[in-house]
């Protein structure tokens, strides 16, 4: 008979930073007061452990079909995603306008040196904060 011992996995988890709805709503106030929270406190990651989060549920996005699995659905993907695995709310879904036209995407706030900085997420790509895209509309939950 053998037995094998089983060593511990190494679970990482990331540090979070809490953020209040004044501190959040100060970051987004040049989107037309299109900003929806429905928290009462917001918690956010550096923009280091950001990176690994996404890089995680951007695995295995499903396939773009147009008008029936787009970008806004991609966005509401990746927070669903985030939310169910990592239980972070920082994240939102916002549509606004793109190189390629009216486009939804994500936002989120990182911790960066002590500050509360907002960047965009494109969840098709992963490519952070890509140039030309404009928040109009953004949705925390």
């Amino acid at each position: 008979m053998c037995f094998f011992k089983k060593t511990p996995s190494t679970i990482w988890v990331p540090t979070e930073y809490p953020l209040s709805v004044s501190q959040l709503y100060s970051l987004y106030t040049d989107t037309k007061d299109h900003v929806y929270m429905w928290d009462s406190q917001y918690y956010v990651l550096t923009l280091e452990d950001w990176q690994k989060v996404f890089k995680d549920v951007l695995t295995n996005m499903p396939k773009y079909l147009a008008e029936k699995l787009d970008c806004e659905d991609m966005a509401f993907i990746c927070l669903t995603r985030i939310i169910e695995k990592y239980q972070i709310n920082g994240c939102g879904v916002a549509v606004g306008n793109s190189p390629m036209g009216y486009h939804g995407f994500n936002t989120f706030v990182a911790s960066e040196n002590g500050e509360f900085k907002r960047h965009i997420l494109e969840p098709q790509n992963g490519i952070f904060d890509p140039m030309g895209y404009e928040l109009e509309t953004v949705i925390f939950g």
